[in-house]
């Protein structure tokens, strides 16, 4: 090639990789100011109905991030790189957290062995602790069906048998004040083509598919939940976690969606038979709208198996409280699960089974859909989102998100050994800046703690009405089992009626504040109530 030709080549590759840039400057760009409309949307709101902090600091940061975002086309890519860290510092100074916000930090199966090996648990927790977090998530079961305990029921990954991780966890997560769900999979037994020591043990135990087929497309095994003897073998299990003292044991249920074609549970002989007994025909040799009650019966095995779960908790182990994980999808949220999954999490709401939901996302968007649907949902139950971030998740999408987790009440958030330093940094000086308490923990306290914090944060117009509502939730947690706690709950539920029907005709700032706030509050009423009987006499 003669240097014409070279020199030609090169300008070609110059030019080529300048347009790129540029059009990939522009989606950028584009995406920036996007998240700068929703930044000043935001700080307007926060203004307006939160009296009691200065966002001076954060107003700053916003202003300064629109001057250099308006000098990204005629000066280049560098003022986009600083117009980005200071939104980042935007959302670090303008994040709020009420003194009652849940904080979970989700540690999976890998990271959980890892740092048990590493002999690093406890300085790992303390880290944790010491970011802001008060509570901790942990899985109990690797993806190759191995448990990181010991049990009768299954086997001990090899490298922690003679040790049980799960006892050193809880003894340190006490110790740190730390509250402690454990993750108890159900349905899914392992992946990678893997055959389990239990499944090995009792093969009629597996779920099979239409065609036959022991693995889903993805080669993961899943077990038959409307097997008696699986169902007994998941209390079993139940009941060996929660007699670690946990705060909450988490139910996740993974199957695939129902048109994939692969593991479409459970076309095995066992449920089939079981089926028939009911409606008198084969699911198998029947196809076409006699389906849909194929489908309703195998959504009510595991209703019917979460239910069984509850209630042995309920009985054997009072202190131990029941919630669910469930995958969110990529375009719908949860609101389909039952139809795609068979995962019905409305009715084990409905039903008081389970406390907790934590609908798993890896998006903004996704979180904006589960919100949606979750406001509809009344009911005794808290809603903590957990966040499993991808790699390509933004530091800004990050901190903005889980601000508006803690707005709503709390959050989980996994992924966390693979956060930088600054990134780290961030998190503590933002949304996980200052010690707050849990919501579960104990309810009512975290009601209370809320709402005096609102009381001094209101308007004129609203202080008289917080301070009736916060006088009478005080009675009611000091009322004595009886006539009196009866008459105290009445005017406690009448006072929050006021609270929201005040908030619904209002138009002001505050007023949509209020709206999202009685919602927790109604659930944290809600699930205090539950927690005692009706004269008022704790249950736990």
């Amino acid at each position: 090639m003669n240097l014409k030709k070279q020199l030609f080549l090169v300008i070609l590759i110059i030019i080529s990789v300048s347009i790129y840039s540029s059009a990939d400057l522009t989606s950028l760009n584009k995406i920036l100011s996007q998240d700068i409309a929703y930044a000043k949307e935001y700080l307007s709101f926060m203004e307006q109905a939160n009296k009691g902090k200065d966002y001076l600091g954060a107003k700053k940061d916003l202003d300064m991030a629109i001057s250099l975002a308006n000098r990204i086309n005629d000066e280049g890519e560098i003022y986009f790189r600083q117009a980005r860290i200071k939104l980042e510092e935007f959302w670090v100074k303008a994040s709020y957290a009420p003194l009652a916000t849940t904080r979970l930090a989700y540690i999976n199966a890998e990271e959980f062995t890892r740092k048990t090996l590493a002999k690093d648990l406890k300085k790992y927790l303390v880290e944790l602790s010491e970011m802001g977090f008060n509570g901790v998530i942990v899985d109990t079961m690797r993806c190759d069906g191995y448990t990181l305990y010991p049990t009768s029921k299954m086997v001990q990954y090899r490298l922690l048998q003679g040790s049980d991780p799960i006892k050193e966890l809880c003894r340190s997560a006490k110790e740190l004040d730390l509250d402690l769900f454990l993750v108890m999979d159900v349905g899914f037994i392992a992946e990678g083509g893997v055959i389990p020591f239990v499944v090995s043990k009792h093969p009629d135990w597996v779920a099979i598919s239409e065609s036959g087929n022991l693995f889903d497309l993805n080669k993961r095994l899943y077990l038959n939940l409307s097997h008696q003897d699986v169902r007994s073998f998941y209390l079993d299990i139940a009941q060996e976690l929660a007699d670690y003292n946990i705060d909450g044991l988490l139910l996740r249920f993974s199957y695939p969606k129902i048109d994939e074609v692969g593991n479409d549970f459970s076309y095995d002989t066992y449920s089939r038979k079981l089926f028939e007994q009911q409606y008198g025909y084969d699911p198998l040799k029947s196809k076409g709208e006699n389906n849909v009650e194929w489908v309703e019966w195998r959504t009510e095995q595991i209703n019917s198996l979460v239910g069984q779960i509850y209630r042995h908790l309920n009985t054997d182990r009072k202190n131990t409280r029941l919630g669910a994980i469930v995958l969110a999808d990529e375009e719908q949220g949860i609101a389909n699960l039952k139809n795609e999954r068979l995962l019905d999490w409305q009715t084990w709401i409905a039903r008081g089974y389970i406390q907790y939901l934590f609908p798993q996302i890896a998006s903004r968007s996704q979180f904006e859909d589960v919100s949606e649907t979750l406001l509809m949902n009344k009911g005794a139950f808290l809603y903590y989102p957990l966040l499993v971030a991808e790699e390509d998740f933004r530091l800004c999408d990050m901190l903005c998100t889980l601000n508006e987790m803690q707005l709503l009440g709390g959050f989980a958030l996994g992924n966390i050994m693979e956060l930088d330093y600054t990134e780290i940094d961030f998190l503590k000086k933002g949304p996980l800046y200052g010690k707050t308490v849990s919501l579960h923990k104990n309810p009512w306290r975290a009601l209370m703690l809320n709402f005096s914090q609102l009381e001094k944060e209101a308007p004129r117009d609203w202080v008289s009405d917080l301070t009736d509502f916060n006088d009478n939730l005080s009675k009611l947690v000091m009322a004595p089992a009886g006539t009196t706690y009866i008459e105290v709950l009445d005017k406690v539920k009448n006072s929050l009626v006021n609270l929201q029907r005040k908030a619904d005709t209002g138009t002001t700032a505050f007023d949509r504040r209020m709206q999202c706030e009685l919602i927790t509050a109604e659930r944290l009423l809600q699930v205090g109530i539950k927690e005692r009987t009706p004269q008022g006499k704790k249950r736990f």
